[in-house]
């Protein structure tokens, strides 16, 4: 008690605690080490048949050979392929992307020899842009080849500051020299694309010739200089022939040569205000492991230094992702959370023990809270919103060891003339042995939480691993630090006389009650059985809905557009100007980024479903940027299904989905229906079946395949005999082709501008057509006469998974419960004809559903929660047969257990709440909560039988004593559970906790010393 090094150590504690604040990263979600890698190559001219049996199918099955790998994702199309491995959670992502590309460079010689080198990328977590920003300016006085130089230049900045992982920018334009060739002017000069080519090209080069050694001098002599920027007019008048000895220059061939500043296979557009602005987009991300407020402020500094100092002064650079401010945001308030709830906790102990036991308290908490920061820092923990909430849940368990030991030193104190340094080791030895069983019993069920597989273990790994090593923590601190604190702090002993409190409370009331007979007993529990019944009823009869986890209000939200396949990219941009205008009259939408042509940049649920290749002139994305929370009313969904109810009028243009931030680990979809046929016109046809009755069940929405329409390819098949007859190779048809098509062939050397600027030849824009192409001439001789055209459908995308033969049918779920549970199983009952798989992988070929989607991260969590929650209980059954030595008083013990169902089912019922991932955490903590209590009443039940007590007196006695630590125990986690009671994803676990401690308490104090004198007599117990 008084030890001296005590106070040195809480010192210590509290000051390794502080270092943790300082140091521990700070984030909005917890980092999920998952890892994505994504190979792709081109096999030119092949059908996707083709490229799926002679590319895909090979690459899939040497990538099914790499260690770590879980899934494999292949899209076969004309002239490419596409395949996505995503590995078991933990594998490293170096490594991964080594194994790759070990396996594919040991087996490329066994591909066909004209594709293109694999080019493997790979993501992972933090990959995902924490920042991003959009260059633009109000006046739009800059074409987006200056914005992106501009960007560059920021980019370039950027690069000192060492937190930085990735910067990227977002713009389709590249700037190039066009060189429109006039083809009826080359016709009669009798000048051919290739000489023109070859001109341009001996002009664009240099290259190191000789030494020349002068007067000890070396001097290097170089043939040839490069094109420049400024170097046009020397274009124009490059020598490319002669006619009639007259000299024949590059502008007498061309309609025009120029600096293009249009060239784009991207439109960016950022949308304020009611008006669109050409823009760039600037992403950054972070190291690992890394703070993303503080790599926000140093990003901050060196931006607005640049602006203001070097960029123009009517340019523009608005944030419009900011997880640093969010993370922010989040960390301050549910650190204010827990400060209050600290603060209530101590409120609760002095009205109930006096001012000098609520510092004590206070103390002990402080000094745990403290050294469980240090602690999670050490574990690799940052703070986020998970880690935050499981420290403000757990506050009500953390308190327990040190509330259980001062009220019971209170007690003693005033009912013993003793000194206190006599009482103390009394009333510590009297609760030490219960305290300990106490505590590793809520540690044992909490800690099978941590091996839940899937996405949602990692999410949730920090409320299991943070409770229970702050639960251990205050074990220590309640028999070391507060002892010391109680011996120097608690007022010395004034004997006083002792208010006899009445024994006749409610509780031992009822218990006198029902201890009279046996009959009243089996009553009781008949009646709690039924309860116990009952309340199960409300999640048959869907009065309480079971769904992975609530929408959260989040600040951002996206569109994802589709045209008809081979609309053009005008055509993209301008349905997303025009959905953009109508969405700008919703008050709460403060910018729109708009992307035409690919998607934006990528969030954690983005990367799941590898949107980074996300690409095409038909597709299109809109980046919502929302007002902060605090400035508006309605949530984010709410929100969104605003912006539902806007777009409807444009779906007869193009599909359009809108995607929230999930409120956790993402998936693929809310509904996804995998359709497995190893015939793809069998394959086809259902998908289409499938996706009819996904149509006809209400509340679904947001209904997507992968089937497209079909469309026609036109193909210029050259003539042999008729290019031969006219003394024309067939490769230099070719070449004649594909110069006029838009061929690079050079760059323009210029220092200002990071990726070059190409030289590219073509017909000019406006005569960009198949007859244009046809009516030029090679060699005097019309193209049309040399081809013939041909006319092919388009071969529809071929995807495999796991290297078998799927298709896809995507869905979203609107209604009163908005529960993908229930709409996928209406749709489920309604497909009677084809096989179909809800937790098995189908192994054979015949046409076959797999059901994902949230029904499939659900479905993982819950099961593995319950098997968390089953070994839990085994293992305190276990613990408490060796504390006890008996086989029934451990199922006394933890008879509370099954029965706070009464409480957890009906609470989310009266809240209106959906019973979710985080409803069954809180049932798994109250498991311990409730085993605590009863662990309690039991050893001062039986600790009163060895004196001599009866059977009833004991029990009576029991409840007197322990009703009042019991009670404030209780209202503390009741407290912790009401400030996170606000938030939309842990809301279910505060419902469980608060309703189930609640009823949970009371059938302890009720329930345990019934059950335990039905037992008591039976020899089993003994």
């Amino acid at each position: 008690m008084d030890y001296k090094l005590t106070p040195i150590l809480v010192v210590f504690g509290l000051f390794l605690g502080s270092v943790a604040l300082y140091l521990t990263p700070a984030e909005e979600d917890p980092q999920i080490p998952i890892t994505m890698v994504h190979i792709s190559t081109n096999f030119i001219g092949a059908t996707a048949s083709e490229v799926e049996m002679r590319v895909t199918t090979p690459l899939e099955n040497f990538l099914s050979k790499v260690s770590g790998v879980k899934h494999i994702y292949s899209k076969s199309s004309q002239g490419s392929s596409s395949i996505s491995l995503e590995f078991h959670l933990g594998e490293y992502n170096t490594e991964s992307v080594f194994k790759v590309y070990e396996i594919i460079h040991e087996r490329i010689g066994k591909l066909p020899s004209n594709i293109t080198q694999p080019i493997i990328t790979a993501m992972e977590i933090d990959d995902v842009p924490s920042l991003v920003y959009s260059l633009y300016s109000e006046t739009n006085n800059y074409s987006r080849t200056e914005l992106k130089q501009f960007a560059q230049s920021l980019k370039v900045s950027l690069s000192q500051i060492k937190d930085i992982r990735q910067t990227d920018i977002i713009t389709g334009v590249s700037p190039a020299v066009r060189i429109s060739l006039d083809t009826h002017k080359m016709d009669f000069l009798g000048i051919d694309s290739q000489i023109i080519k070859q001109k341009i090209q001996a002009e664009n080069s240099s290259s190191y010739l000789l030494k020349d050694i002068q007067n000890n001098k070396i001097n290097e002599v170089w043939i040839g200089e490069y094109l420049e920027l400024n170097d046009i007019e020397r274009l124009k008048n490059l020598l490319v022939g002669f006619k009639n000895k007259n000299a024949i220059y590059l502008k007498d061939v061309t309609k025009e040569i120029k600096l293009a500043n249009d060239l784009a296979d991207t439109y960016v557009n950022y949308y304020k205000n009611g008006k669109s602005h050409p823009s760039v987009t600037l992403t950054v991300s972070k190291k690992p492991l890394t703070s993303a407020i503080s790599l926000e402020k140093d990003v901050r500094y060196i931006l607005e230094d640049e602006m203001q100092r070097y960029l123009p002064k009517d340019l523009k650079l608005d944030i419009t992702r900011n997880y640093a401010k969010s993370a922010s945001s989040k960390v301050n308030h549910l650190t204010q959370k827990l400060l209050i709830v600290i603060g209530i906790v101590m409120l609760l102990v002095l009205v109930t023990m006096g001012y000098r036991f609520a510092i004590i308290v206070a103390t002990s908490t402080l000094v745990t809270l403290a050294l469980t920061l240090f602690a999670s820092m050490v574990m690799g923990f940052t703070f986020n919103q998970v880690s935050l909430f499981a420290l403000i849940f757990s506050i009500g368990i953390l308190v327990d060891d040190a509330i259980v030991v001062v009220e019971n030193v209170h007690r003693y104190q005033l009912e013993s003339n003793e000194s206190i340094r006599t009482i103390i080791p009394k009333a510590i030895s009297e609760v030490g042995q219960p305290t300990i069983i106490a505590t590793l019993a809520v540690t044992i069920t909490l800690l099978p939480m941590v091996f839940v597989t899937g996405l949602m273990g990692p999410y949730m790994s920090p409320i299991p691993i943070n409770a229970s090593v702050g639960m251990l923590i205050s074990l220590l601190i309640a028999f070391t630090v507060t002892p010391w604190l109680l011996y120097k702090f608690s007022a010395k002993h004034t004997p006083k006389s002792i208010e006899k409190e009445s024994s006749l409370n409610f509780f031992i009331c009822l218990n006198m009650f029902f201890l009279k007979t046996k009959f009243r007993q089996l009553f009781l529990i008949f009646i709690i059985s039924g309860m116990v019944f009952s309340s199960f009823l409300l999640v048959t009869n869907k009065l309480v809905v079971l769904k992975m986890l609530p929408h959260d209000n989040k600040m951002e939200m996206q569109l994802e557009v589709k045209l008809p396949s081979g609309s053009a990219l005008e055509a993209t941009t301008r349905l997303l100007n025009k959905i953009a205008l109508d969405l700008s009259a919703i008050p709460e939408i403060s910018s729109q980024q708009l992307y035409a042509g690919r998607s934006g940049p990528i969030n954690f649920n983005g990367m799941v479903r590898s949107y980074q290749v996300r690409r095409g002139s038909h597709k299109g994305d809109i980046q919502i940027s929302l007002t902060p929370k605090s400035m508006r009313e309605r949530s984010s969904h709410e929100i969104a299904g605003e912006v539902r109810k806007i777009v409807s009028k444009y779906l007869n243009e193009a599909h359009i989905k809108i995607v929230e931030v999930p409120p956790g680990p993402p998936v693929l979809s809310p509904i996804l229906a995998e359709i497995y046929e190893h015939d793809t016109a069998k394959l086809n046809k259902l998908t289409r079946k499938v996706e009819s009755y996904f149509k006809d069940t209400e509340g679904i929405c947001d209904i997507d395949t992968k089937l497209v329409e079909d469309r026609v390819k036109s193909i210029i098949v050259i003539d042999a005999k008729k290019s031969e007859r006219y003394g024309i190779s067939i490769h230099e048809i070719n070449q004649h082709i594909k110069v006029l098509s838009s061929e690079k062939i050079g760059y323009i050397h210029n220092a200002r501008n990071i990726d070059g600027i190409p030289i590219i030849m073509s017909l000019k824009d406006s005569e960009k057509s198949l007859d244009s192409l046809l009516q030029s001439q090679i060699k005097g001789i019309f193209l049309y006469e040399l081809v013939e055209i041909k006319e092919k459908n388009i071969e529809a995308k071929i995807y495999h998974k796991d290297r078998r033969k799927v298709n896809y049918v995507s869905a979203d779920v609107l209604g009163e419960n908005e529960s993908p549970l229930y709409g996928m199983f209406e749709i489920s009952q309604k497909i009677k004809d084809i096989e179909q798989h809800f937790i098995s992988t189908p192994l054979n070929i015949n046409a076959q559903i797999k059901w994902s989607g949230e029904w499939r991260i659900t479905y993982e969590t819950f099961r593995d929660m319950g098997l968390a929650y089953l070994v839990g209980i085994i293992f305190l059954y276990l613990l408490l047969i060796n504390q006890y030595n008996s086989y029934l008083v451990p199922l006394v013990i933890m008879s509370p257990i099954p029965l706070t169902i009464i409480g957890v089912l009906p609470g989310h019922y009266f809240y209106g709440s959906a019973f979710t991932a985080t409803s069954m955490i809180g049932m798994i903590a109250l498991a311990g909560i409730i085993v605590r209590n009863s662990v309690l009443l039991i050893d001062f039940i039986q600790d009163k039988e060895k004196e001599g007590f009866s059977i009833d007196e004991a029990v009576i006695q029991s409840v007197k004593i322990r009703t009042k630590p019991i009670m404030i125990t209780a209202i503390t986690a009741v407290l912790g559970s009401l400030f996170i009671l606000s938030d939309p994803v842990f809301e279910g676990m505060a419902v469980s906790l608060i309703s189930g401690v609640f009823i949970g308490t009371i059938l302890t104090l009720l329930v345990i010393p019934i059950l335990y004198k039905l037992t008591s007599s039976n020899k089993l117990s003994k």
